[in-house]
């Protein structure tokens, strides 16, 4: 899976409600399938950090993010 940086860098600049239909959207497409409760501000916040800072985001790093949300908020 390659990441495309710049990407990365335009969405967290995204409203919370358009990042986080765009995580959705992403992760459907990719056969993850996460709830559509939004996270808090606060979590997207540092989503919004992760993805600002995607140079150091590897594939593993992704799996370990989805992971923390499905605990905290569930699966969909």
């Amino acid at each position: 899976m390659k990441i495309d940086h710049e990407k990365m860098k335009r969405i967290a600049k995204l409203s919370d409600k358009e990042l986080w239909a765009t995580v959705v959207s992403v992760a459907s497409e990719n056969g993850i399938r996460l709830s559509s409760a939004q996270p808090s501000h606060e979590d997207l916040d540092k989503l919004r950090t992760i993805l600002s800072n995607s140079e150091n985001l590897g594939t593993w790093d992704a799996v370990r993010i989805i992971g923390e949300y499905r605990r905290k908020y569930g699966r969909g």
